[in-house]
């Protein structure tokens, strides 16, 4: 090892014998100092110094298979890991907790496949989800819980199957609904509750909603709707680097074509009046 780094380690650990460091590494190098040489220092030590502090900082912190580990613990099979517990089969996790074959994680616990998480707890299969809880099988996700089969919500809870929903609650398929609550099979309603097969807050025919519904869905398969959300930066980015998000109450809509507005149009009982306050919503 260089000069620079005897005294750095006489000074950080006072028993040390730097002549034997190898054999006192595991008794005399305590786990802050093994961190600091073994991110930042690795390069001042000979191969086999070097070896032993690989083998002592797996041991000690339990990292198998991993590599460019900081400040974590409980590591297998995974890569890029910043100032995290349990994770496995995971890449670019930061500050996160119990991680399951995941990436692009940062300030999350109980995260299993899923990508694109923020300040988010038990969100299992989704991606692209912003401080929420108890999200499965979404995406586009943001002030969520209790979510699943959701897409781009914003401030909704509680909701199965619904899609492009803002500040509701308790939604059973349902679509582009916004400041509502307790709707099965509703689309485009908003300031209402107690509603099932709804089209514009006014109830329809089980076959009618069915038919329309169909015809949503084959549109929305041809809309290219970027999301509330944006990936500014890659990789090793921090959170507050890589994501821009817009939080602001419409900004789920955002890029839905022409053609898809003047369909919406045409749907029985639309007006502007409902249409303004679903596409444009104020928070309450």
């Amino acid at each position: 090892m260089t000069n620079n780094i005897e005294e750095k380690l006489r000074e950080w650990c006072p028993n040390l014998d730097t002549s034997n460091f190898i054999s006192q590494l595991s008794t005399e190098v305590d786990d802050d100092t093994l961190t600091r040489i073994s991110s930042y220092y690795i390069f001042s030590f000979n191969d086999e110094e070097a070896a032993a502090i690989q083998k002592e900082t797996e041991r000690r912190f339990d990292i198998k298979n991993s590599t460019d580990i900081y400040k974590s613990t409980r590591i297998t099979n995974s890569s890029h890991i910043s100032a995290s517990d349990n994770i496995q089969d995971s890449n670019y996790i930061f500050k996160s907790f119990d991680i399951t074959d995941s990436s692009f994680v940062y300030k999350s616990d109980n995260i299993c496949r899923s990508i694109e998480v923020w300040d988010s707890y038990a969100i299992h299969d989704s991606r692209y989800v912003f401080s929420s809880n108890h999200v499965r099988n979404s995406k586009a996700i943001a002030n969520c819980a209790n979510i699943k089969d959701g897409l781009n919500l914003q401030e909704t809870y509680r909701a199965d199957n619904a899609k492009f929903c803002y500040l509701s609650s308790d939604l059973i398929d349902c679509s582009f609904c916004t400041q509502s609550y307790d709707l099965t099979s509703a689309m485009f309603c908003t300031e209402v509750s107690n509603l099932d097969f709804a089209i514009f807050n006014q109830k329809v025919s089980s076959q009618e909603y069915e038919t329309i519904h169909e015809d949503l869905e084959f549109r929305l398969l041809m809309e290219n709707a970027p999301s509330f959300y944006t990936i500014k930066r890659q990789m090793l980015s921090t959170p507050e680097a890589r994501y821009q998000l817009n939080y602001e109450p419409g900004a789920i809509f955002s890029g839905l074509s022409k053609n898809f507005f003047g369909w919406i149009g045409t749907l029985p009982g639309y007006s502007e009046e409902l249409f303004l306050k679903i596409f444009f919503p104020s928070k309450i």
